[in-house]
Formats: structure tokens, C-alpha cells, sequence
């Protein structure tokens, strides 16, 4: 074969891979726009990260889908991912998402997220859509109006300690205590002047705030807690490693109280209903300033 053939050759093989990937590209588009004509913009999001991928494949068939976002509750990295996703999707759709994440992530490992085909993701999004469509009519059949039905997914929903946004963090939480929903998993970390005080307005002991009852504590919760809060809003989900929390026994009353001790913003990472008054005085004995 002369220089000329390999030549021609070569580049009937990169035009049918680029023939190849351009296909996979317009598919992935083609389901973005279907995801988001569904209004579910999660699924857009993430597909369009999966977009940006496209252009490292390097077989046609196979996408890869890298994510570094292990925030969760103390499983092991490969099931953070998928926790990520089922605990944002549950906050606004419910149970409805959760076989399509389920089918979408299984083949998930440390580092990566494998989807071995857009035609994968066209047959569980077209299952999906059957489902959805299934379970809108017996929503709708069931509470008479899609108002109705929004409202009762929302007072349903279960809240695991993953936040929302930040820009709608304090908004989302004011309205599901309004709503009389226990924010059990809640840090305290996370915790704004305004969701206390609507906390304590409704009654704190219904929230699991129990600390809020005494005015020594409360000033404490209100000053020197807020202080460091919001000093390390940013980075308080990764202070502690589930990994170390579970060294330490973590959620152990006499651990707690060692620790404290030692590392007073550990007080940021208990959640509000495992909240109680002997913290906070354990908290005035630091040493070190909180603020």
C-alpha cells in the first residue's frame, strides 16, 4: 500500500469516528432539549456535562462522566455520586426520579461514571417519560389539581441533610419549617438568623432545637456559633471526612464532648436534633475563641 492509500485510509477512518462522535454530540443535544421541554433542569445540567466529555472519548460507543463531588453522609465514594443525585432530585420531584438515576449511575467506580451508550440513556429517559407520565395521572387523579399534588410531594419529602443552593438555602428551609417538616439532618453550620428565628418562632422544641430554650445558650447559638459559621460557610460540609467521623464514633455523646473540647467548630457539624444545651456549655469552656 503506497503513502497515498494509507493516506486516503486514514482519513475515511477519522471522518467515520467524527461522523461517529458528531452523531453521539446531536443525540445528547437531542435529549437535553427533551429534559428540558420536561422542565427537569438537573437532567439538563448534568447531560450537559456529559456534553463537555464528548470531546475526550475515545471509542465512539462510550462516554465517560467524571465527577469529584463526594459530599454526602458517610458511604463510600462510589455511592456519594449517586447519593449527590438522588437526594437533589428528591428534593423538588420525590421518589419519581429514582429509577432513572438508579439505571443511569450503576455502573459508577471511585472516580468515574460510565454510560456505555447514548442509546442506554434514550432507553431509560423513554422508559422514564412512561413512567412519569403513569405516575402524573394518578398524582393528579389522586389530589384533583397538579397545585394540590406539588404541595403534598412537597410536605412528603424526605430531607437527608443535603442543601439546596446556596442562594435558595434560606429560603427552602424557612418554608419547610412554616410547613411544620422536621429538618432533622439539618447541621448547624448551615443555620442562618433567619431560619432560627422562624425556628423559634414556631416553637423550637418541634425542630429538634432544643438548645434554644435557655437565654445563655441562645446567645451563645446566636453570636459566637453564628461567627464561625458564617466565617466557614464555605468549606463545612468537607471539614470531616465520613471516613473520620467514623473513627471517632462521631455521633457518640461522650465523643462529642471531647471533642468540642478540643475542636470547638466541631459544633457546626452536629445536626439539630441531636443538638443539646450540654454542647453549648461544653462550648463556653473552650479556650480558644469560636469568633
Amino acid at each position: 500500500m503506497n503513502i497515498d492509500e494509507l493516506v486516503k485510509e486514514q482519513r475515511a477512518k477519522e471522518e467515520t469516528y467524527d461522523n461517529e462522535r458528531t452523531d453521539v454530540r446531536n443525540r445528547i443535544a437531542h435529549l437535553e432539549q427533551r429534559l428540558k421541554d420536561m422542565k427537569f433542569p438537573h437532567w439538563s445540567d448534568m447531560l450537559s456535562q456529559i456534553m463537555k466529555e464528548v470531546n475526550k472519548i475515545t471509542e465512539p460507543r462510550g462516554i465517560v462522566f467524571k465527577t469529584s463531588n463526594y459530599r454526602t453522609l458517610g458511604l463510600d465514594p462510589g455511592i456519594l455520586v449517586f447519593q449527590d443525585y438522588m437526594h437533589s432530585k428528591k428534593q423538588m420531584y420525590g421518589n419519581l426520579k429514582f429509577e432513572f438515576y438508579e439505571a443511569l449511575f450503576y455502573t459508577y467506580d471511585r472516580r468515574r461514571i460510565a454510560i456505555h451508550s447514548v442509546d442506554d440513556i434514550i432507553k431509560i429517559i423513554d422508559g422514564f417519560e412512561k413512567k412519569h407520565e403513569e405516575e402524573l395521572d394518578e398524582t393528579l387523579q389522586k389530589y384533583g389539581s397538579w397545585e394540590k399534588a406539588k404541595e403534598a410531594v412537597f410536605n412528603k419529602q424526605l430531607y437527608y441533610g443535603m442543601v439546596p443552593d446556596s442562594e435558595q438555602t434560606e429560603d427552602y428551609f424557612i418554608e419547610c419549617v412554616r410547613r411544620g417538616i422536621d429538618l432533622c439532618s439539618f447541621p448547624a453550620g448551615m443555620m442562618t438568623y433567619k431560619i432560627l428565628e422562624e425556628i423559634l418562632k414556631e416553637g423550637s422544641n418541634k425542630f429538634g432545637l432544643y438548645v434554644a430554650d435557655s437565654e445563655h445558650v441562645r446567645n451563645l447559638f446566636d453570636k459566637r456559633l453564628f461567627d464561625l459559621a458564617f466565617e466557614h460557610k464555605e468549606n463545612i460540609s468537607d471539614r470531616f471526612s465520613p471516613e473520620k467521623l467514623k473513627e471517632f464514633g462521631f455521633y457518640q455523646h461522650e465523643n462529642l464532648m471531647k471533642r468540642i473540647l478540643k475542636f470547638p467548630e466541631t459544633i457546626l457539624e452536629i445536626p439539630l436534633n441531636m443538638m443539646r444545651e450540654d454542647y453549648f456549655i461544653q462550648l463556653s469552656k473552650c479556650k480558644r475563641s469560636l469568633a
